[in-house]
């Protein structure tokens, strides 16, 4: 059985641009069994025709992460499996996917099945299901995990403890001499902004296990700047905190040099000497660019977004990270469906005296995602 899992990203890539769901799923199904399974990455902004003919038709199952910008692409790519190879079986992943199943399926009759929530499991199922002869429709209408076009039954997204998966692979970073590597350090948010449409279990792995990834993946590649991609490093509680700091103390340890960036909660760190240490350890070790999702500074915006922090926490955080000379990063969204003269001049005034210079911060505007709660929010009352 030969198994194609399939990527498209932007040929204008940011700082560790890797797909690590798709890619952990490579290494889950490896590790699992000897399957014939292969890992592609394509550019959906580059010549389509050319990143199409890379993809060999002759597969028998095609497991593609789908996501808002490369869609449109994707359902081009699967067509053209589909006309090649008509007995291919194709299925969607991502939390694009899971939010969206319903119009995949209007706009791209040609995929099979979709997979909602962690990849792993549901499509490990799958292909065990075809080893043993079953019938694929009859795996997929049973499965809790995975929907399909006339699917009728409740359905609900799969969700694995991150301890139970193995690293992602970096056959992609050896292939492509990458700069920067991603890395995922647990499952789950604290927060419930009422824009982001992530929803997953809390789970969290140790620091030496987080730190043993690090330095496997700059001894095997040279690659010594990485990108944490969860919510906020400093999830959950005090408990995540203090992992990251043992995280910061063991990079510190090491005797060579790293760079890192990272997402943190406004209102995680407060004015007192053990939130000040951390800080300090972070910048120690290497975290350069430090990310916070303030996105207002008015009472109005935040309770909208559904927002942890103040706007006393904002102006904090801000200042906190500069006593420590990292120059922070921020989300903001200026306008809103909601937006009043009073909101966007508290903003305003919040930017100015942070003295951001970044222009996207004064002009930015909310993102609406697909069942995410503001959608519905504003569905409902025809805004």
């Amino acid at each position: 059985m030969k198994i194609h899992l399939i990527y498209a990203a932007s040929s204008v890539t940011f700082v560790g641009e890797e797909y690590l769901g798709i890619s952990r799923i490579f290494s889950y199904i490896q590790s699992n069994k000897n399957w014939d399974c292969s890992l592609t990455k394509l550019f959906f902004d580059e010549n389509e025709a050319q990143q199409i003919s890379k993809v060999d038709t002759t597969g028998d199952i095609y497991a593609i992460s789908i996501y808002n910008d490369s869609a449109k692409f994707t359902y081009k790519l699967v067509r053209h499996i589909k006309q090649m190879n008509p007995k291919a079986i194709i299925c969607f992943g991502s939390q694009f996917a899971s939010n969206c199943y319903d119009l995949i399926f209007r706009d791209c009759s040609e995929v099979d099945f979709v997979i909602l929530g962690n990849g792993e499991k549901p499509l490990f199922d799958v292909l065990t299901g075809i080893d043993n002869k079953k019938n694929l429709m009859e795996i997929l209408t049973n499965h809790p995990n995975i929907v399909t076009a006339n699917c009728s039954k409740l359905k609900y997204p799969c969700s694995l403890p991150i301890t139970e998966l193995p690293w992602p692979s970096r056959q992609i970073l050896n292939s492509e001499n990458l700069l920067f590597a991603g890395i995922v350090t647990k499952h789950g948010c604290t927060g419930k902004c009422s824009f982001c449409s992530v929803r997953e279990k809390p789970s969290t792995r140790e620091p030496e296990d987080i730190f043993k990834e690090i330095v496997n993946i700059y001894k095997t590649t040279g690659i010594r700047c990485f990108n944490f991609v969860d919510p906020s490093l400093d999830d959950f509680g005090k408990k995540g905190k203090m992992n990251l700091l043992e995280l910061c103390e063991l990079i510190l340890a090491y005797p060579i040099s790293f760079s890192f960036r990272c997402y943190i909660r406004a209102n995680s760190f407060h004015d007192n000497k053990e939130d000040k240490q951390i800080l300090q350890k972070m910048k120690d070790a290497g975290f350069y660019n430090i990310f916070v999702g303030i996105e207002a500074a008015n009472n109005s915006d935040l309770a909208v977004y559904n927002k942890i922090s103040t706007v006393e926490d904002n102006y904090r955080i801000i200042r906190l990270l500069r006593e420590v000379d990292i120059n922070p990063k921020m989300g903001f969204i200026m306008f809103n469906p909601y937006s009043t003269l009073e909101s966007l001049k508290q903003n305003y005034t919040f930017l100015s005296l942070i003295k951001s210079a970044d222009i996207g911060h004064y002009i930015s505007c909310l993102e609406v995602y697909y069942n995410s709660d503001i959608y519905h929010r504003l569905k409902q009352e025809n805004l």
